[in-house]
């Protein structure tokens, strides 16, 4: 069995594995010259979210080849229960086309909006706590 190292990122606890090796991102930069040593070999890294155009909330568009009716997703979901695996679930799928951003919030934008004043003060608070820990 293969062990891979994960790291979590302090502020919202999503893993990552440590250094990606076989995503086609990595590759594309392995053939760039300009690119740093250690993106070049996949590794995490922490200082890629611009401050100032970097969508801190981000709006993206489902995935998904075709939309379908509520009915007919009720009908695959009934499929599927009884044992049928040929019945689709869900909407379908698109490869490679993910959940791309359609558009966003900037970290001043959000600054200004009382909606999201709870994740600004728990963000301000961590790194309050996280910073001394660094040093």
């Amino acid at each position: 069995m293969t062990e891979v190292i994960f790291v979590a990122c302090p502020l919202c606890c999503m893993s990552r594995p440590l250094v990606k090796t076989g995503s086609a991102a990595v590759k594309r930069h392995k053939l760039d010259p300009a690119t740093p040593e250690q993106e070049r070999k996949g590794r995490i890294r922490f200082d890629a979210f611009d401050l100032e155009n970097s969508y801190l909330i981000q709006y993206r568009e489902g995935g998904g080849s075709y939309p379908i009716s509520e009915e007919e997703a009720t009908a695959r979901l009934i499929a599927r229960q009884r044992g049928d695996k040929k019945a689709k679930a869900g909407r379908g799928k698109s490869p490679g086309k993910g959940f791309p951003v359609v558009g966003g919030l900037r970290l001043s934008e959000v600054l200004a909006m009382p909606e999201y004043s709870d994740l600004i003060i728990q963000l301000r608070e961590f790194c309050q706590k996280i910073v001394p820990n660094l040093t």
